[in-house]
């Protein structure tokens, strides 16, 4: 089946029968060109003019054009649909008399912003079962799977997955129709979803570049992510800790550091997007010794960590820190220092259990510019590795 005559079914659903109303019913493989005869529309029907354009990720775009009797809440309608192989765009537009034609509309140019959600994606002419997966841009907020099949002058089946606008979603439905004038019947089924769940690896590894846990599901819009941070002491050798498990994609690629005092701590983190993947181990930022204008309270104890030592701030370590951490069969411990925003960010209030290596970890951050009126950030718990010290105690 090929992606412009997708395109045609999708904009069937726009053209159920009724009464009041009379519009022309038709559907073609143009632009500008669709006559047929004229159906009778429920009340509340308008005629609408609905453009489809497919466009491949190869090739040219191929329009496809309806006319016929829709609901009025489905009039002046946009949206697209990105899936492996191309994207489909719509457009309606509606009128008021018997047989009238509207303007044939334009569809939604291309929105390359990206947002927060990634969708599974495929093509084929069966379940369109895939683990590739696409990451999502403007307005397309949604998960949508597109099934549909046609018999009579045109026999085939195919299903889509992909990046949906909500209009598109709301667009489309269960639906079976039949175009006595093509020798045409067709039926769609459409799905849409606020995204899908990863499974990813849930470990930590207080050695060693390697991490194996049991699988845990993800929420919509997370992904599995792998952080190392490495603990350099002023006096001794640097030690690393590696963690895997499931993040929100915005906190992905995060680099960043926390100096204190007593040492400095740096982290980095990488992401994938498929069931139980692992990325590859990422580098965590050099020291920057350039002084900055910050200064900020350091201590590391077992308590509140109150000092009146200061630390002279340098490089992207503009605000002040303070964490408090607990583990499991251990006291807790409290850093204060001078730390990068994205460190601020990063880290938060969580309490984590690992259940494989029996290990439960509580965690609470708060940052400021300088002062003590210190605030909350928020939670990633791929982040313990950052708050086990073991050398400070």
């Amino acid at each position: 089946m090929t992606m412009a005559l997708v395109g045609l079914l999708v904009l069937f659903a726009l053209v159920p029968s009724g009464f009041s109303l009379s519009c022309i019913k038709c559907i073609h493989s143009s632009s500008t060109i669709c006559t047929g005869s004229s159906e009778t529309c429920q009340s509340g029907y308008s005629c609408a003019t609905t453009l489809f354009v497919t466009t491949p990720s190869s090739g040219s775009a191929t329009s496809t054009l309806t006319r016929g009797c829709s609901p009025n809440n489905q009039c002046n309608i946009t949206g697209s649909l990105t899936f492996t192989g191309g994207r489909v765009a719509i457009s309606t537009a509606c009128c008021n008399t018997d047989n009238c034609a509207s303007a044939i509309p334009s569809v939604p140019t291309v929105n390359s912003t990206l947002n927060n959600l990634r969708c599974f994606t495929c093509a084929s002419s069966d379940n369109c079962s895939s683990s590739n997966t696409l990451q999502c841009t403007g307005l397309e907020t949604q998960c949508g799977r597109l099934s549909t099949s046609t018999t009579g002058s045109v026999t085939s089946a195919s299903t889509i997955r992909g990046c949906a606008t909500p209009s598109v979603c709301n667009y489309l439905g269960n639906w079976n129709m039949t175009f006595v004038d093509y020798n045409i019947s067709a039926a769609v089924t459409t799905y849409c979803s606020n995204g899908f769940s990863l499974l990813c690896n849930k470990c930590i590894n207080f050695s060693g570049a390697n991490c194996t846990g049991s699988l845990e599901t993800c929420q919509s819009g997370y992904s599995c992510a792998t952080s190392i941070s490495v603990t350099t002491p002023s006096s001794g050798s640097p030690t690393s800790t590696l963690t895997r498990g499931c993040v929100p994609n915005n906190q992905c690629n995060i680099t960043g550091s926390l100096t204190f005092t007593g040492g400095r701590v740096a982290i980095a983190t990488a992401c994938c997007d498929t069931d139980n993947c692992a990325s590859a181990i990422p580098s965590v930022p050099a020291v920057n010794s350039t002084s900055n204008s910050l200064i900020c309270s350091t201590c590391a104890s077992s308590n509140y960590c109150s000092s009146s030592n200061t630390l002279q701030c340098s490089g992207l370590e503009t605000q002040c820190g303070v964490m408090s951490t607990s583990l499991t069969g251990s006291s807790t411990s409290t850093i204060r220092g001078c730390a990068t925003p994205s460190v601020c960010n990063y880290l938060g209030n969580q309490n984590v259990t690992y259940g494989d290596q029996n290990i439960n970890a509580v965690v609470t951050t708060y940052c400021s510019n300088g002062g003590f009126n210190l605030q909350s950030s928020f939670y990633l718990p791929a982040f313990l590795a950052f708050f086990l010290f073991k050398f400070l105690f």
